[in-house]
């Protein structure tokens, strides 16, 4: 089903780190790209072999993938022999052709140190989202974003809803620390450092967009031995989690969400503040099949997305029906709502092979395939309501208006 947009000046916009910037900021092998001096020379200037150069290239390589990437990028700059041997490392040739922003992200937010070669690569090869396959209900949803702060594929409903990726800063974590009876167990700790950028200002215009921050995952801060977090720790770092949270789409306005909120004066746990952390610690990542002949960033589904608006719509008039006395959504409204929004952060894989991968899988892992979701849609077109079918046909432009027409399919 092809998009209903014909608009080819929609400005492409995501809320996360912007790749443009990073090609600016942190260009990759920035230093000189050949040695004065040949393989193997040191700067004596007579030839001579290092043990590095005795090993069999396949076990240079074994070796080589397990490093960070921090350390992969300093080897590179130590020689032309190390240089030439992470050239031919199969999982830096895959990344650096097809996540190089990646790379440039992890190396910007001063977090290379601890995202292992390895892990980075297959992230860029597996397709599903680790935190939705790896959550207390599983399931199998495919992404094109990585967490900076773990170095796993992320799906964009994780990344504004997950409590597993929120983050605190690390000023927060200094007078807690300082207690004697602290329960934190002082070790050192990924700390990200975010870049400059709008990140969630388009999506709530009066939020000033704060100062550059060291920012900790919360789930990876450590506590002593036989002891957990304090009540004080536990709502510094965590913030209220008696408050029960509201799900959101991270590609929608504020003022175009529908009010889903269990109480009048509802307040959630996440600031503004710690919303743009979200955003900020979060890059563009393709899915890259077994040939490594090409990358998939997938598309959104242009159906689901304009549910979630009809739904959205439907709910808001008619809080506006009874302005004067306002009503609280019931829970099989909330339930709808959210799973409408669920359903419109999916991404699916559009590309020949990619969809063929996902054909091997089981029924549940071949949802991720665009042909095989708009299957879906098809089968229950005779059940829907005349209602959406009159709105779905009044629908101009971008599904989502912040978004790009060719992110749709």
């Amino acid at each position: 089903m092809s998009c209903t947009c014909c608009d080819l000046t929609t400005p492409s916009f995501e809320p996360f780190i912007d790749p443009y910037s990073l090609d600016l900021l942190c260009p990759l092998d920035n230093q000189k790209k050949t040695f004065k001096l040949t393989v193997g020379t040191p700067r004596s200037g007579s030839p001579r072999k290092s043990r590095l150069q005795d090993l069999p290239i396949e076990l240079y390589h074994n070796c080589l993938q397990y490093l960070d990437v921090g350390s992969i990028t300093t080897l590179r700059s130590i020689s032309q022999t190390t240089r030439s041997a992470i050239d031919s490392l199969l999982q830096y040739k895959v990344l650096y052709e097809h996540a190089s922003n990646a790379l440039r992200a992890c190396l910007r937010t001063g977090i290379a140190p601890h995202i292992p070669l390895i892990r980075l690569h297959r992230a860029l090869t597996t397709m599903e989202c680790h935190y939705c396959k790896t959550s207390e209900t599983p399931s199998i949803n495919f992404s094109s974003y990585l967490s900076l702060h773990t170095g796993y594929r992320t799906c964009l409903f994780c990344v504004r809803n997950n409590p597993r990726l929120k983050s605190t800063e690390f000023k927060t974590l200094m007078p807690l620390c300082t207690n004697p009876r602290s329960s934190i167990h002082m070790t050192p700790l990924p700390i990200l450092r975010t870049l400059p950028g709008l990140y969630n200002t388009r999506l709530d215009p009066g939020h000033v967009p704060p100062p550059p921050a060291n920012l900790v995952l919360c789930s990876a801060i450590p506590t002593k031995p036989g002891r957990s977090f304090s009540e004080q720790e536990r709502k510094a770092i965590f913030g209220n989690e008696d408050i029960p949270a509201v799900v959101h789409h991270p590609l929608v306005k504020a003022c175009n969400e529908s009010n889903i909120n269990p109480a009048t004066n509802y307040i959630g746990p996440d600031t503004p503040k710690q919303i743009t952390h979200r955003y900020a610690s979060v890059v563009s990542f393709p899915y890259v099949p077994p040939s490594k002949s090409g990358r998939d960033y997938g598309v959104f589904c242009t159906e689901c997305v304009l549910m979630m608006r009809y739904r959205e719509e439907q709910w808001t008039a008619r809080q506006r029906r009874h302005h004067w006395h306002p009503i609280l959504a019931s829970k099989e409204t909330v339930a709808r709502i959210t799973k409408a929004r669920e359903m419109a952060c999916r991404q699916y894989l559009v590309s020949e092979e990619a969809q063929n991968e996902v054909a091997k899988l089981d029924e549940e892992g071949r949802m991720m395939s665009l042909a095989a979701h708009l299957k879906t849609h098809v089968a229950v077109e005779d059940t829907v309501s005349a209602e959406w079918k009159a709105w779905r046909k009044e629908q101009k432009g971008p599904p989502l208006p912040l978004y790009h027409h060719n992110r749709f399919g």
